[in-house]
């Protein structure tokens, strides 16, 4: 039986799809995205976060691991024991796990909680991550599992893995969030880790299969926000028969998450101008296409 890693179910999500949606996020990414938000989700192990401005100094953490000399917080990353006692042992709440493994009988079992609300408003749930193609067997069965609940189900995927993954991942899915980080390759390694051309491949195999598809775009001032980039994304766009770029402008939310993991690649970008953003939905407006500004 597959098994997903999640490190986060969200409810009542309103930027990951139509209607009232939960996001489930899974861990795992072949990327390393300079701005990431969520860098629990890059690994797979299960990791656990140090909040250090909440631990008193009591020691009882390094006490109850197994460890023979304990976890020798901070500094640790991937717990090898993946037990959680000295998470339940901390009584200031400075210690959280990233992560819970699921069936996907357990995973429906809180989806269906919700199912009213999906129903009411047009939504239904969303993969997200990390990378939800890194974990595309438990995907391809949760999905074909929420089909056959008449739940709608989206992806949001950064396309890069193998066609066949991507593939086995997505065919019970209705609704593929494409995130593109840049259109230029050398750009796109450079703050990613990886090259673009089996990302655009992908893109390009989707749109052929018909599938609903919008283009998401983390837009980082000075990067990816110029207009000649925007154009390359509406011609992108329309080559493919996409009727939708959502813009997702930078935020710095996921600093105190990589201090507390003991991360210390963290890069502080710049969110575009209001009056940026503003113009470069009214350009995507005007050649025919639906944009909107994403959280």
């Amino acid at each position: 039986m597959t098994r997903g890693v999640i490190f986060d179910i969200q409810k009542f999500s309103l930027n990951d799809g139509s209607g009232i949606r939960t996001t489930v996020f899974l861990k795992g990414c072949p990327l390393r995205c300079a701005w990431c938000s969520n860098p629990e989700s890059q690994e797979t192990g299960l990791q656990r976060i140090y909040w250090k401005k909440k631990c008193i100094g009591c020691g009882r953490c390094v006490r109850v691991c197994p460890k023979e000399k304990g976890c020798q917080l901070p500094g640790y990353i991937v717990c090898e024991n993946q037990c959680d006692l000295c998470i339940h042992a901390c009584p200031a709440g400075a210690l959280q796990g990233t992560a819970k493994l699921y069936s996907v009988g357990e995973l429906a079992e809180a989806i269906k909680q919700d199912v009213r609300a999906y129903y009411r408003s047009g939504g239904g749930v969303t993969f997200s991550g990390g990378e939800s193609l890194f974990q595309w067997q438990f995907v391809r069965e949760a999905a074909r599992c929420f089909n056959s609940m008449l739940i709608h189900s989206a992806i949001e995927t950064c396309g890069f893995a193998p066609w066949e993954q991507m593939w086995n991942a997505v065919e019970f899915i209705d609704l593929i969030l494409f995130d593109i980080k840049h259109l230029d390759s050398a750009i796109h390694q450079k703050y990613t880790g990886a090259p673009n051309e089996l990302i655009l491949e992908n893109l390009k195999k989707l749109a052929e299969t018909g599938k609903e598809i919008i283009i998401r775009i983390p837009l980082i001032q000075g990067i990816n926000d110029g207009e000649d980039h925007t154009d390359r994304l509406i011609w992108l766009a329309r080559e493919n028969n996409i009727k939708e770029i959502h813009l997702l402008p930078y935020h710095a939310w996921g600093k105190p998450k990589h201090e507390g993991l003991g991360y210390d690649n963290f890069h502080k970008f710049e969110r575009p101008a209001d009056e940026k953003l503003n113009f470069l939905i009214k350009k995507i407006s005007r050649s025919g296409l639906q944009s909107v500004i994403g959280g």
